[in-house]
């Protein structure tokens, strides 16, 4: 791992992090530290808190132990886990965490302090929500609404996520949408933060608004890639992303064909098997289905020209008598 350059106050911020860390270790790989003190709150339940602390839920159905688990992080000024502390349990578990999601995890969070240092901190701006009882629910999502605002090229997904849903719980739809529209604005050169389906934390991103407008976004920008551009960087290259799945699962049988009729030469075989090998995985989600459907649909038009081309067609495996 790269070495990590903070400032004094981001680097005493994550060592004590890491050391909440470590202490969670404890907790999970020596069960019987806890015999005796269960207001201990075992890491699991700390990995899942979610949104508890912050009140977003029905209190009744709450057990007495978490109640208890509960009051313990409050005590110790904990409020959630956010992407850095969720990565920093998967230290505690595997002894290993992928090096550049932990720098990028703890540079995002360096840019963040270092940026509430020059603005009010989202520290102090949940602390309006969290350290009172007075009825200024104006002023708590105000506030809110002002730092994310200001600090919007810091804030995570996670860190929208809490945001918005505090909104929609306070019935402040108007707001909640603005900030997840002002968000996408600041990061669209960034897809592959607003592709979720590369974002280790995204099960927890849980307003659908979000969640459908960063798909929108990709979606979007998947578009102004043709399918035969695709097939073609596929052929030469041993990955692809969501959005090239998107486009080709998206390429209509007809359009395929056309690909593979003036494609001549050694790509040809790449780009069909780059279709095809979506059919092949274990657990194809419906849109790699439909890839590997479009491709053998187009194939076996092609098949039924000739016997020369059924032949040419057996070799991706796709039967002559299939024909």
């Amino acid at each position: 791992m790269r070495q990590l350059r903070l400032d004094n106050h981001s680097a005493r911020h994550l060592t004590a992090r890491i050391c909440i860390g470590g202490s969670g270790s404890d907790f999970l790989r020596r069960p019987h530290l806890r015999a005796g003190d269960d207001s201990i709150p075992t890491l699991e339940y700390v990995e899942s808190i979610g949104h508890k602390l912050f009140g977003l839920g029905a209190a009744a159905s709450i057990p007495e132990h978490e109640k208890v688990w509960n009051m313990k992080l409050q005590n110790y000024g904990f409020r959630y886990i956010d992407e850095f502390g969720s990565l920093l349990a998967m230290l505690v578990r595997s002894g290993y965490v992928m090096p550049q999601e932990f720098s990028r995890a703890a540079l995002g969070l360096d840019a963040q302090i270092k940026s509430s240092k020059a603005n009010q901190s989202f520290s102090a701006a949940w602390s309006v929500y969290h350290d009172s009882f007075a009825d200024d629910q104006e002023l708590v999502v105000k506030t809110l609404f002002d730092c994310a605002k200001a600090n919007i090229a810091y804030l995570t997904p996670l860190g929208l996520n809490s945001v918005v849903r505090l909104f929609r719980e306070l019935g402040d739809e108007e707001r909640a949408d603005e900030l997840i529209e002002s968000y996408v604005e600041s990061r669209r050169g960034d897809l592959g933060l607003l592709n979720l389906s590369k974002y280790s934390f995204s099960e927890r991103v849980t307003d659908q608004k979000i969640r459908d407008v960063f798909e929108l976004v990709c979606t979007d920008a998947a578009a102004k890639e043709s399918p035969r551009e695709v097939l073609l960087r596929l052929a030469s290259s041993n990955g692809w992303n969501p959005e090239d799945e998107i486009v080709l699962a998206g390429t209509a049988p007809e359009t395929l064909y056309q690909i593979f009729k003036e494609e001549c030469g050694p790509r040809l075989g790449s780009m069909v098997n780059a279709c095809l090998q979506f059919g092949t995985f274990v657990n194809s989600s419906e849109r790699q289905k439909q890839v590997a459907a479009n491709a053998t649909e187009a194939l076996r038009r092609i098949a039924g020209e000739s016997r020369l081309n059924a032949l040419r067609v057996s070799k991706f495996g796709i039967g002559v008598e299939d024909v």
